[in-house]
């Protein structure tokens, strides 16, 4: 099992690189202060992909919000080789790209499977957009910054991660009781059949009713986060806004995936919401740099500052990395006195967030 600790520079990439097919390059910047992935197993992601993909026709998702995650959850749930375990975990992470995505204004027939009228084309295959918005071309040329205007900017960037980490903290001293009790349907109606199959494949694993209900409350809690719809955000208000993405749902089920189960009471903690919230902003902003296309807080960088996509992606790269480390330091913390099984969901978020990262290098 994956410990909390520090993660020497000088191994940052390697796995990856190691991992990566041959003749593609890793997408992800080696310097990201990120653990790498503890193992791989293509044969074991293709089994997990198959039923992944036909869960996905089943509840008439369109191939997009399940593409890749076969392998996503081989990388980052090493403690378990059962294919039922890791399509739910699979199937999490759909609905969270659907109920993200349906937020933010993407378009359904991009989510949903539909007969094609008498005028359409067939569904495009194409992934939905994570938590964020497009923006500038990605082959616009690079050009340094001057010292003053990074400076302010790198104040600003500080100063909202800081926001984003006193919600974190704030939002987490709110009962679970005062979460909606489903999800808004104008905001993720149309998630509704893949939802109620995700909490029942997270019910079969076996789960106890506690467990299968704190998943419930981060995909309501994350139906309810995404209002607003689309359109460009600032970059403190992305960051305020990113704890609760895609991610959640996932991330909430860490133990029931892996086979073992964190109390109510430690579940409960706002200490352990906190990190779970905090690795959740780690892998959003992590995904944002890694997308070849600047979106998230890397578009909303580029757009606020006039930044071309290389430069507003380095400055997305050190927020990352400042969440990675108040992760790691919050975790490692409430790990010192924790009970065995909430260590070994911190060390499983840790072990999650270096599964994440190599598969958006070598995916």
């Amino acid at each position: 099992m994956a410990t909390i600790g520090l993660v020497p520079r000088a191994g940052l990439g390697m796995a990856a690189s190691r991992l990566s097919q041959a003749g593609r390059p890793a997408r992800v910047t080696e310097a990201l202060y990120c653990p790498p992935a503890v193992r791989d197993d293509p044969g074991l992601a293709a089994a997990v992909q198959q039923h992944v993909d036909e869960w996905a026709a089943g509840v008439h998702l369109a191939p997009g919000p399940a593409s890749g995650l076969g392998r996503l959850v081989v990388l980052a749930h090493p403690d378990t080789n059962d294919v039922g375990r890791l399509a739910v975990a699979a199937r999490l992470l759909a609905v969270g790209r659907v109920l993200a995505a349906a937020g933010l204004g993407a378009d359904e027939r991009d989510l949903v499977r539909r007969a094609p009228g008498p005028t359409d084309g067939a569904d495009s295959p194409g992934a939905p957009p994570m938590p964020g918005t497009p923006g500038v071309a990605a082959d616009a040329p690079d050009s340094p910054d001057s010292p003053s205007a990074a400076a302010e900017a790198a104040t600003a960037l500080t100063e909202a991660l800081a926001e984003a980490a006193a919600e974190i903290y704030d939002g987490c001293d709110v009962p679970d009781d005062a979460l909606p009790s489903r999800p808004d349907p104008a905001r993720a109606g149309i998630a509704d059949p893949a939802l109620l199959s995700a909490l029942a494949g997270v019910s079969a694993l076996p789960a106890s009713p506690y467990q299968v209900q704190r998943v419930r409350a981060e995909c309501e809690a994350l139906a309810a986060a995404s209002g607003g719809g689309g359109g460009p955000r600032a970059p403190w208000e992305y960051l305020s806004l990113g704890h609760v993405n895609a991610y959640s749902p996932a991330l909430a089920a860490l133990d029931a995936v892996d086979g073992f189960e964190l109390s109510a009471s430690a579940a409960a903690d706002p200490e352990l919401r906190r990190a779970q919230r905090l690795a959740a902003l780690a892998a959003a902003l992590l995904h944002d740099i890694a997308s070849p296309v600047p979106s998230g807080l890397t578009a909303a960088i580029a757009r606020a500052d006039g930044l071309p996509p290389g430069a507003a992606g380095r400055r997305a790269a050190q927020v990352h990395d400042e969440s990675m480390r108040a992760f790691q330091h919050h975790a490692a913390q409430l790990a010192a006195s924790a009970d065995p099984a909430t260590r070994r969901y911190l060390s499983g978020l840790w072990t999650w967030l270096g599964g994440h990262r190599t598969w958006h290098a070598v995916s």
